[in-house]
């Protein structure tokens, strides 16, 4: 015996639904998956492999975790030193103001352990712009003489600073030691160079994540 009509209809609901709810299972699944895949690539944090040579680095702080949620891990360098304060340099790439824009920092973590500190004795963290450092040049020295005398593959006036006019160097090489060389490199053109510093980073807030009140 066929179905009435409106048992008909309770049928079709019915497997309207049924589908309904597999496909949203199976959204759920892939977009879970496809966040798992994300989260092996080189460079996230989860992944603890950098995006640039896929080397290992340690846990996150949570420092960065909570300033830069959304950052990649392009190096990282362990402590080299056997004598405190012992620092880790962390090179992380950040969404800037626009989407097209990449933002280079270098973060310094020091310690007075070799391990992430503890909750007496927490952290320092500092932050610089990894591809960019300030030259304060002799009493007489104009900017085009320094530019006259870097390599073009690898260096860049690209301005000044507005409170201190001291020409802004950019420099390709962003690893912990290609920094640590381009700083050296520009610190030895003694004739017209009296310092060369690091530009600093101004760190965004903390993303503290939010917790319901009970």
């Amino acid at each position: 015996m066929g179905l009435s009509k409106s048992e008909r209809r309770v049928a079709i609901w019915v497997g309207v639904g049924i589908g309904v709810a597999v496909s949203s299972m199976l959204v759920r699944v892939a977009l879970q998956k496809k966040n798992e895949q994300m989260s092996n690539l080189p460079g996230n944090y989860d992944s603890l492999r950098t995006a640039v040579g896929g080397k290992p680095f340690p846990t996150v702080p949570a420092e960065l975790r909570e300033r830069f949620s959304n950052a990649l891990v392009v190096h990282y360098e362990g402590n080299a030193s056997e004598h405190p304060p012992y620092v880790k340099n962390w090179v992380i790439e950040s969404a800037g103001s626009f989407r097209s824009e990449r933002l280079f920092v270098l973060v310094e973590e020091e310690s007075a352990s070799e391990g992430n500190g503890t909750s007496e004795e927490e952290p320092v963290f500092r932050y610089f712009r990894a591809s960019e450092a300030q030259v304060t040049l002799k009493s007489g020295v104009k900017a085009d003489e320094l530019k006259a005398v870097l390599d073009e593959e690898r260096f860049q006036v690209i301005g000044t600073n507005s409170e201190t006019g001291n020409p802004i160097v950019q420099f390709r090489d962003i690893s912990p030691q290609g920094i640590r060389k381009a700083i050296a490199e520009l610190k030895g053109f003694a004739g017209l160079v009296v310092s060369v510093s690091l530009s600093p980073f101004p760190s965004p807030p903390r993303q503290i994540p939010h917790t319901e009140s009970r």
